[in-house]
């Protein structure tokens, strides 16, 4: 996959996890939000100082814009990952997990 597609892909899962419309990431940077969609979509590559203002206005820093590990699709690929951090996890950190996991999934 490109790598433009995964940094498109990042960028959208940190700008809906701000809770921001491409049209609202726009304004508050002084941009096009047809630009946004672009780079969101793997169409368009952003320069270095767009990269900046991405930082600022979405308080990250610049590296959560690629770890592209994190927006895996592959459902197979998500649980060899899971299965592999709890299989050298402490009894702590399963117990944490275990938490965390019924806090999400059940009603």
């Amino acid at each position: 996959m490109e790598y433009s597609v995964l940094f498109g892909r990042r960028l959208r899962s940190i700008r809906k996890a701000r809770g921001l419309k491409q049209r609202e990431l726009a304004d508050k940077i002084g941009m096009n939000a047809k630009y946004i969609s672009q780079l969101e979509t793997g169409a368009g590559q952003p320069s270095f100082d767009i990269l900046v203002s991405f930082t600022r206005e979405l308080d990250v820093p610049m590296f959560s814009f690629f770890l592209f590990h994190r927006d895996e699709p592959d459902p197979k690929v998500l649980r060899r990952r899971i299965d592999s951090a709890l299989n050298r996890s402490k009894v702590s950190v399963l117990k944490q997990v275990n938490r965390f996991i019924s806090d999400i999934t059940e009603p």
